[in-house]
């Protein structure tokens, strides 16, 4: 009985935070991470043309290149059954938004600041036999799946 509970409280949860990110208020990461396991929120998804998904997520603040290593492979099973991806990860919800909302409609400076928060892009493309996550830290570094 108790299981059923935590369960239907974990849905709801969920739920909620869906709606707050609709309404374009993300929601605690701290709270959306405990309660799904997942190292990252969904700020939006769409097609790709052809096949595949294009995504910006956030993650935590101050993200490790070690912890951003470990989202690409969780993302590389995650995913492993669509042919094309693109990931851009973002340390704050908000700046990936504004980011995937674009410049000319937010601004070059708000667009530049966002753009600030990306941390790493994650890419697959079966057709041409890429597969790769590149953490935008300084040095740049390209892991290779």
């Amino acid at each position: 009985m108790h299981l059923e509970k935590v369960r239907s409280r974990r849905s709801f949860l969920g739920l909620a935070g869906i709606l707050l990110l609709l309404a374009g208020i993300p929601p605690s990461l701290g709270l959306r991470m405990r309660l799904s396991d997942s190292p990252y929120a969904l700020v939006d998804r769409w097609p790709l043309l052809g096949a595949g998904q294009g995504l910006f997520i956030a993650t935590r603040p101050n993200i490790s290149n070690a912890e951003l290593k470990e989202l690409g492979t969780r993302l590389r099973d995650e995913f492993r059954n669509e042919p094309n991806m693109v990931v851009q990860i973002f340390d704050d919800a908000t700046a990936a938004k504004d980011a995937r909302t674009g410049s000319r409609i937010i601004g070059e400076s708000r667009f530049r600041a966002a753009m600030a928060h990306q941390k790493a892009s994650y890419l697959k493309n079966a057709a041409a036999g890429q597969h790769s996550l590149t953490i935008l830290s300084e040095p740049k570094e390209i892991v290779r799946y």
